[in-house]
């Protein structure tokens, strides 16, 4: 290769081309050297680029060289270097002059270096690229876009230069290869090396470049430029969204790039205002994101509307939820109290029919003759007891006190629940006293009100079965010594709940859950409570009596709450708290009604003005913030 030394025509610093003196060498490419230069007359100092004579000895070589005058002549842009004059020495080699750019190209570290912020690059970028799309609005691919060819100036703008291998593009929007193809391999598109690849080796068509091959030039030189580890927070969401642009741009297939630089441009654009690029079209956090910030006084105002809504949303809730909380832990606290009161009174109840069964006058009842008639050995009351009744082993009534005013349509009574009892006897040890049992809640036949049973197994002389003894209170709102509504503070009302027995040989066992004392209910009467809330109860508490142990201490479990506990009796609903009785199949219900709300209200008021500061401050704050921003952002701007 022939160097400038050797040309005929010597150039050397001190020689003049043009009206142009030679005052030093800034650099050399492959087709040029350019030279430091100044104006013989009028002294300013500008880059003059003189074309090599071993381009001058190819084919074209001239044409190439002037067509890099015709078309730079022909951009007339802020950011596209312009061509001042154009000759030909003495000797015929063209050159061409234009503005001296001291701070060199953008391949140079310092000038790398000075760019690799994300926000300084995009900036950087737009201009390069709307250099680009004015190029090619005007039909002109550059066809070699790299750093060597950004020039930077003393404002760190860039200018777009050496359109040496640039082509026209045709009115089919594609150009195709005239003269010497060449560029940086490096940074040029596929197509645009397939080209190159086709021209020298003349074994196929050459492939047609369109804008999104400058495109690809583009997207490489933003990810070349881009520095991969920024610090900030804003920097990193900025380098983000420049990696995701040089991606789409310097994509291998034409089609998947930006189609034109104006649209690479408009992405660049959008990620410089905060608006969502391509890539966050489907990313509908970073789109909120973007918008939030830049509306911010918006956002701010948003902000603090929220939190007084969600304030005064969530406050009363947790007001409500704290009271309803202290409701549930007292209903629960209640319910075992009192069940535990009214296992007592059970227990005393047992005691007694377990005693009357062990007197040899009441076992003699088993062959009494006639059960309207009254016997002497039944007192006419037993301890709170409201009839007292002797059965035959085979569930044949044979005495009563009280004898009844309507006759039996049948005196057999074995299909009653009270005749588990019996279960008892097996396993037992001989000699030992009876057992009681307490049954369900059955409907006696003369009256049709609801009684408790309690009975205990008859024993001969011999220690054999012979019959059962029965006792029966009514299911009363005073059970024994224990009353059925709260104590102490609050408006609640305390229930007896129990499951029913049939009321004769051929129905089927109630699975329904029955109200048998409450207040509101008159002695002996009841209400049944709904399918789901008796289901939920019998799953959670069995409500059906056990056959042993019914009055031991029971085991400890999980209180079951109903939220919404409809009352059969008033028809209030509210917060229940339900306790088993032991094994007796028993449930003690403390509930408190959702009107008892006055002092809810007063508290949650007093609660909601005190810490009313809380969602005002944040958010005030916020708005004074922003405010002196945009002040401070007017003053110095």
């Amino acid at each position: 290769m022939t160097s400038v030394g050797q040309q005929e025509w010597q150039a050397s610093i001190g020689d003049c081309v043009g009206d142009y003196e030679l005052l030093g060498k800034l650099g050399e490419g492959g087709m040029a050297v350019v030279f430091f230069a100044k104006h013989q007359q009028q002294r300013d100092l500008v880059a003059l680029k003189l074309a090599k004579p071993e381009v001058l000895e190819v084919a074209c070589g001239a044409d190439m060289f002037l067509n890099e005058v015709r078309n730079a002549s022909s951009l007339r842009h802020a950011n596209i270097v312009p061509i001042y004059t154009s000759g030909k020495t003495v000797s015929g080699t063209p050159y061409f002059v234009m503005p001296l750019f001291e701070q060199g190209t953008l391949a140079e570290p310092l000038n790398r270096e000075a760019f690799a912020a994300p926000a300084r690059a995009l900036e950087l970028m737009i201009a390069i690229v709307r250099a680009v799309q004015f190029a090619h609005e005007r039909l002109v691919l550059h066809c070699d876009l790299k750093p060597d060819n950004i020039l930077i100036d003393a404002a760190d703008a860039p200018h777009v230069s050496d359109f040496g291998l640039a082509r026209v593009i045709g009115s089919a929007g594609a150009a195709a290869a005239a003269g010497i193809v060449g560029g940086a391999s490096d940074w040029m598109s596929p197509e645009q090396r397939a080209q190159v690849w086709s021209e020298r080796s003349a074994r196929e068509a050459p492939a047609m470049l369109t804008a999104s091959s400058d495109v690809f030039s583009l997207g490489v030189m933003l990810r070349w430029l881009v520095d991969p580890h920024p610090r900030s927070r804003r920097a990193r969401r900025t380098a983000w969204e420049l990696g995701a642009i040089a991606g789409k741009a310097a994509e291998p297939e034409p089609e998947r790039r930006y189609q034109s630089a104006a649209q690479m441009a408009s992405e660049l654009e959008r990620a410089r205002d905060g608006y969502p690029i391509e890539a966050e079209r489907n990313m509908p956090l970073r789109r909120a994101a973007k918008w939030m910030r830049r509306h911010r006084l918006l956002t701010a105002a948003g902000v603090q509307l929220l939190l007084l809504l969600l304030y005064f949303a969530l406050v009363p809730l947790a007001v409500l939820h704290e009271v309803r909380d202290t409701i549930r832990q007292r209903n629960e606290f209640a319910a075992r109290a009192q069940a535990g009161a009214v296992m007592n009174e059970l227990r005393t109840f047992t005691e007694q029919i377990e005693a009357l069964a062990a007197r040899r006058e009441v076992r003699a009842l088993v062959n009494h003759p006639d059960v309207y008639v009254a016997p002497p050995a039944l007192p006419e009351r037993l301890g709170g007891f409201d009839s007292i009744a002797v059965f035959q082993l085979d569930g044949t009534v044979r005495a009563r006190t009280r004898p009844p005013t309507n006759a039996y349509a049948s005196r057999n009574f074995s299909f009653r629940d009270y005749w588990r009892t019996l279960e008892q006897l097996q396993g037992r040890a001989p000699r030992t006293p009876p057992r009681g049992y307490v049954s369900r809640v059955f409907r006696a036949k003369p009256d049709g009100r609801l009684f408790i049973g309690f009975t205990a197994p008859l024993f001969d002389e011999d220690d054999k079965p012979i019959g059962v003894v029965l006792g029966s209170t009514l299911a009363r709102s005073t059970f024994g010594a224990v009353q059925m509504n709260c104590t102490g503070e609050g408006d609640c009302m305390t229930a007896l709940l129990g499951s029913r027995d049939r009321d004769g040989p051929d129905e089927p066992m109630p699975y329904k859950v029955n109200v048998l004392a409450e207040p509101g209910l008159a002695d002996g009467e009841d209400r049944t409570l709904d399918i789901p809330t008796s289901t939920r109860i019998c799953a959670a508490l069995a409500c059906v009596p056990r056959a042993r142990d019914q009055l031991a201490l029971p085991v400890s479990r999980p209180a079951l709450i109903v939220e919404a506990y409809r009352d059969p009796v008033t028809n209030r609903s509210s917060i229940a708290a339900t306790a088993p009785v032991g094994g007796t199949g028993l449930v003690v219900l403390v509930a408190t009604p959702d009107s008892a709300a006055d002092a809810l209200a007063s508290r949650m008021v007093d609660r909601m003005k005190a810490l009313l500061w809380i969602p005002l401050a944040p958010g005030l704050l916020l708005l004074g913030v922003l405010a002196l921003t945009l002040r401070w952002r007017r003053r110095i701007g």
